[in-house]
Parts: structure tokens; sequence; C-alpha cells
């Protein structure tokens, strides 16, 4: 099909991000104020924000996360934007849910003991007061999801061309986008996030491990988490919203360019070798999913520059 023949309504494979509609403001109001609380980190330096920077896609830039220890972690952080259209959480699936996600995340990742954090919280009169049954870990976590519930990314040009405004892309990110049906992306990369929503292994079409990998612990994959050998090397498929913010890229963050990326997955997941003129529009249809920064997703107080 011909880019410019391209509909801008129906049967496409994915779908444009909605607004976001908090079905509880209070909660929300009160997550986004733990999440850049660093109480909850072991030496009160660091919080959720450091690793999920609203200014880097909700991401850290770096390769891998370092943990409040400053200890390196398996995985590159995978941003927070549209977390909430995923079906499991983090590289492997390790979590069903996003409480559980950012409960787990406390301790792994900002070496906070829950009973410190909730012993700190309770000491500040104003968190007191948002807790009237008392400071608690299901309720912290209950505040983060709700809160990281929200920050979707709506309005970027691929959504309105998706809403009919023929004219929001160019003609080279029509054809990416084109390119990226034809050749199978959408397989995979769907829905609402454009990923987040199946596993599958690296090196679909040609052998990536272990001449590619990077960690034999980290390039195990969803393995370390189930066991069954058709899991290894296999991890959530991630979401393309905002991807042009949020390099470097792959679980192991050792791309580090969109561009790259887009190299890698055609030889390894759909066996095809790309001309330089099908990777640049293909990053640009990429681009293309750039939306604003989520108001909420900055500090509580400051507004979007």
């Amino acid at each position: 099909m011909a880019p410019s023949s391209l509909p801008a309504t129906g049967g496409e494979p994915l779908v444009a991000v909605p607004a976001a509609a908090p079905a509880d403001p209070g909660l929300v109001a009160l997550g986004r104020t733990l999440f850049f609380d660093t109480r909850l980190s072991a030496d009160e330096t660091a919080s959720c924000a450091t690793c999920h920077d609203p200014r880097l896609g909700g991401s850290d830039g770096r390769s891998v996360a370092a943990g409040a220890d400053g200890v390196p972690r398996l995985f590159n952080t995978p941003t927070l934007f549209n977390a909430g259209f995923a079906a499991r959480f983090g590289w492997r699936g390790d979590q069903s849910t996003l409480e559980d996600a950012v409960a787990d995340a406390v301790p792994a990742e900002l070496g906070g003991e829950w009973s410190a954090v909730i012993d700190r919280l309770s000491a500040d009169a104003d968190m007191t007061a948002a807790f009237p049954d008392g400071v608690s870990k299901g309720r912290i976590k209950r505040a983060l999801a709700a809160y990281v519930r929200v920050l979707t990314t709506p309005d970027a040009p691929f959504d309105r061309w998706l809403a009919g405004e023929s004219d929001a892309l160019t003609h080279s990110q029509k054809r990416g986008y084109a390119l990226f049906k034809t050749y199978g992306c959408a397989g995979c990369h769907q829905g609402r996030a454009a990923g987040g929503t199946m596993f599958q292994p690296i090196g679909l079409f040609k052998p990536f491990f272990p001449r590619h990998g990077t960690n034999p612990r980290a390039d195990l994959g969803r393995y370390a988490v189930t066991g069954r050998e058709a899991d290894r090397h296999s991890f959530k498929v991630p979401t393309l919203r905002n991807v042009a913010q949020t390099a470097p890229y792959l679980h192991d963050g050792s791309v580090a360019t969109l561009s790259g990326a887009v190299r890698v997955m055609a030889y390894y997941q759909v066996g095809r070798s790309l001309t330089e003129r099908e990777v640049a529009d293909i990053v640009a249809f990429l681009e293309s999913m750039t939306a604003p920064v989520p108001p909420l997703a900055l500090p509580p107080g400051e507004a979007p520059s």
C-alpha cells in the first residue's frame, strides 16, 4: 500500500493514546508527591524520579540503571510513560501489577526498607494528614501506581494522523509507518503504547546471543522468572511511544541510537537488512510518536516549559 493512501482511521494496529482520566485525583496527587520524595530511598538522596526523569522520556539515559547505592543493575531503565497500558512490568515481566512493580522498586532500586520509609513519612504531619488511616505500604503503593497510570502521552503527531489529520505526518513518516507494518514490526509493537503487551525472544530470524549479549544473567530474560526453556532470551516488547527520547536501547542499553536500534531489530527480528532511506523513514515515523511531557510528570508546583 502506498503511504499516501494509508487510511487515517480504522484497521490500524496502533491506537491513539487517550488523555489521562484519573479515577481518584486525590490519590494521584499523593502519588505524585511520593514519586519525587527522597525519603523512599535508603539514604534519602534518591526518588523514583531520579531514574524515571520526565525530561528524559521517563527514563534515565543510562545503559543500565544504577540503584540508589550506585551499583549498576541488570537492565536498562524502562520509561514509565504509558506504563499503565502494559500487561506485565519489568523487562522480564517480574510483576503482574503496577502496584507490585512500584512496591518492589522501593527496596530493589531505592534501597529503602519499608518499615523505615513508613516511619519517616509517619513523622511528617502533612503525610499523616494524607493518610487518614495511617501511613502504610499498601496505601503508598496504590498512590504511586495511580500516579504512574496518568502519565500518558496523548496528542503526538501520529495520534493526530490517526484521528484524521492527514498532514500531521510528513511523507517520510508515512513511508516509515508503511514499512513498519509491511515488515511485521506492528506484529509485536501494537496497541496504545505500541508495545508492552507481549514477550518475544531477541533473535527471531538471526541468532543474537551470545555474540551481542552484555551480561549472561540479564540475557536470560524471562527464563529467569519462569524457568521455561521457551522463555530463554525473551523480553517484554517495549513501548515505542516517545522512544526517540529514551536512548540507549534494548534490555541492556547496548544500542546507542534509534537508527541503530531500527537496524538491529530489522535484522535480528524480521530478517531484513534495511537501506539508509528505509532506516531514515522508520526513524521519522517513530519520532512522530513523540508527544509533550505529561504535565503531571513534573514535580509538584513545576509548570511545563
